[in-house]
């Protein structure tokens, strides 16, 4: 049973600063609650596979697109509990120095995530909430 989930956070800084701290993903897991660590396994210029330890050990196998004009990062989770998709997409508001960032994951849990789907959608909602927070935080450190 596939589901989306949405989560949005407006930023008081320019967008080329957001991209740059958004789109550094070998720093997600000090971001997303419940990701312990990414390793690479392949990583080019605009893509880049890898395996993401997430609670309880478990590992998800993804590939991320890098579109940096758009400001945009797409995700395709393609092996582990979670499976799907997930876009993280920097927005200019307000004359530029204000930045919308809006994430959207459209997933579906396999093994003991299904079983348990309900809380873990809660969990994964609230995981993006504090994620974009923690963003925020990194952000306005540099401004």
């Amino acid at each position: 049973m596939a589901f989306t989930v949405r989560a949005s956070r407006t930023i008081r800084a320019p967008i080329d600063l957001v991209w740059e701290i958004m789109s550094d993903t070998d720093n997600e897991p000090s971001l997303w609650p419940g990701m312990k660590s990414v390793t690479n396994i392949r990583r080019g210029q605009s893509i880049i596979e890898r395996e993401v330890e997430i609670i309880l050990g478990y590992r998800c196998t993804e590939t991320i697109k890098l579109y940096p004009e758009l400001y945009s990062l797409q995700y395709k989770i393609y092996k582990g509990p979670i499976v799907g998709e997930k876009s993280i997409v920097a927005k200019k508001q307000s004359g530029g120095s204000v930045t919308k960032v809006e994430v959207i994951w459209t997933i579906d849990f396999r093994g003991l995530f299904r079983i348990f789907w309900p809380l873990a959608k809660i969990c994964l909602a609230r995981s993006s909430w504090r994620a974009l927070g923690n963003l925020e935080k990194v952000i306005l450190g540099h401004v």
